[in-house]
């Protein structure tokens, strides 16, 4: 399936709502429900602002959220989140329903690519999002994998639900299955480069060595924040002493 450059596209991002104890669990215990909900709360107003650089024409970008569609704009306010942005909410028990619920919606909308992306992939960058959507014009499918074994960003340009079906969420095989499905109802998909996600207390911390290390490999406008948020929580938990 082939499209033009100016092919009406939608970028979805996928979080939990701001909820104290429900964000971030396995930073715990050694960092405070209060700890987890900070960082949450900063690495999704990161990918927003990040996103907010995209280029790509004829782009509508949404923020979905867990929860109705009430408590998702009382937590876009908190977040400060701009006009710019969609709210919508994320409708399924299982993140692979959620999932194909969004798809299809936006396919039904008369889209003719969807990506979809985390929050917790700081080190993503704009212009690889904007490559992905283009890697569209020749695929079915291009897909990020992350060190977890997940992937960090997916994306389609076609609604085929299928291979979102029947993946063990959460675990170190969802991307090793997703291929598979792939493989099996013979779609054309494209490997993006390896990427990090942060879910773990010692991905924080490499990420925060990455961080300190490396000017500008934060993109968008709060990669400042972030570090600031980062830092002290690596920091006061982990005993080790600020360089800079």
């Amino acid at each position: 399936m082939v499209h033009s450059y100016r092919s009406k596209a939608a970028l979805l991002v996928f979080a939990k709502s701001p909820i104290v104890g429900t964000v971030k669990t396995r930073m715990q215990p050694t960092l405070s429900k209060a700890g987890c909900l900070n960082l949450h709360k900063a690495l999704v107003r990161h990918t927003l602002s990040k996103i907010r650089r995209l280029k790509y024409p004829e782009i509508e970008k949404s923020l979905f959220l867990t929860g109705n569609l009430v408590e998702a704009y009382q937590h876009a306010i908190e977040l400060g989140v701009t006009r710019d942005i969609l709210i919508e909410v994320q409708v399924g028990q299982q993140l692979g329903e959620r999932m194909i619920n969004a798809l299809e919606k936006k396919f039904n909308a008369g889209f003719h690519r969807v990506i979809f992306i985390g929050t917790d992939s700081p080190l993503l960058r704009t212009g690889e999002i904007e490559s992905a959507i283009e890697a569209l014009s020749e695929y079915e499918v291009v897909i990020g994998p992350a060190t977890d074994g997940g992937y960090y960003l997916i994306g389609f340009s076609a609604n085929i639900p299928c291979i979102l079906r029947g993946v063990t969420w959460g675990t170190p095989l969802v991307y090793q299955e997703t291929l598979e499905l792939m493989q099996r109802h013979e779609v054309s998909w494209k490997c993006l480069a390896n990427g990090f996600d942060v879910d773990t207390f010692e991905d924080l911390k490499n990420l925060y060595l990455v961080m300190k290390r490396t000017s500008g490999v934060i993109d968008g406008d709060l990669g400042q924040e972030l570090f600031e948020v980062v830092s002290k929580l690596v920091t006061e938990n982990s005993g080790e002493q600020d360089e800079n």
